[in-house]
């Protein structure tokens, strides 16, 4: 794992740590066991930042919890989730009457990182169907071809530029192939998609903590489900177009500084990035200084 992997990972874990510690301040919210061990766990992470992260996520998860005590009352327990494909949900807070769902970011808006060697699955395809083999069959080959391009090169940063460009572009057309084929036999495909990548059912935190503090919340809690789905294929991203209004631009990358070995699966990932649809979103708090 890379530093700046590590990073991002101990910071999100310090910030959901902080911001479940806030909202237990408020009198009959309460933490689950799950969510005690868990910050037991993530104390560790949030003494490890600098003096002005810390403040900058105290006064982030104050506002926050200020937000949360509208939302719900009543005894409302806390608990932390496991990250999980299907659910983005960092913290649930539940009452008799009332569910809230938060997914906690720092510094960054991407909606999900779907793989592509698992994109049949993101399209509701479960693994071993003739979707799935199919797909994981055509990305195979495009391992291949690209390890007799790559020379026996063992870190993507040795390889020839346009042998990683070659490599991006395939991917991008293979997954958007196997997507059109899918679409045109399942009606269920493009809101299963969406439905991945977007996710519905939360509200999503964001706390951007860069030059200044913001927070801010996106309402994802009831999202307008897509009948269709196209597809443009540009260079190294894969843009869906949904008929909800949704436009998505997924960008594919490198996951690993390694190439896997011959057999295995390339270490790749996108990154999912709304450039358009309606969401309604505020702006909690903003400090200029």
């Amino acid at each position: 794992m890379s530093m700046s992997k590590n990073t991002s990972n101990r910071n999100g874990r310090a910030l959901e740590y902080k911001v479940s510690l806030a909202l237990a301040a408020i009198p009959n919210f309460s933490l689950t066991s799950r969510a005690l061990a868990d910050n037991q766990r993530d104390a560790p992470k949030f003494a490890e930042l600098s003096t002005l992260l810390q403040a900058r996520y105290t006064t982030g998860s104050q506002k926050i919890a200020e937000w949360a005590q509208q939302q719900i009352q009543g005894n409302v327990s806390i608990d932390r989730l496991a990250d999980e494909a299907h659910d983005v949900t960092d913290i649930r807070l539940s009452s008799n009457q009332v569910e809230l769902n938060l997914s906690v970011k720092h510094n960054h808006k991407a909606l999900k990182h779907p793989r592509p060697y698992s994109f049949a699955q993101a399209c509701g395809y479960e693994k071993g169907t003739a979707q799935d083999l199919e797909h994981r069959s055509a990305m195979d080959s495009i391992g291949k071809s690209f390890r007799a391009k790559a020379a026996n090169k063992s870190l993507f940063r040795d390889c020839d530029d346009v042998v990683k460009k070659s490599l991006y572009l395939d991917v991008c057309n293979v997954c958007a192939t196997s997507l059109q084929s899918w679409v045109l036999v399942d009606e269920n495909v493009a809101n299963n998609l969406f439905s991945f990548i977007v996710n519905t059912g939360f509200y999503k935190i964001i706390v951007e903590t860069k030059p200044s503090l913001e927070v801010s919340i996106e309402d994802y809690s009831n999202m307008p489900a897509p009948s269709m789905v196209t597809t443009i294929v540009n260079e190294n991203r894969l843009i869906l177009k949904f008929d909800n209004g949704w436009e998505i631009n997924n960008r594919i990358h490198t996951a690993s500084s390694k190439i896997s070995a011959a057999g295995s699966q390339l270490s790749l990932k996108f990154d999912s990035q709304r450039t358009a649809g309606d969401i309604t979103g505020i702006v909690l708090f903003h400090d200029n200084k």
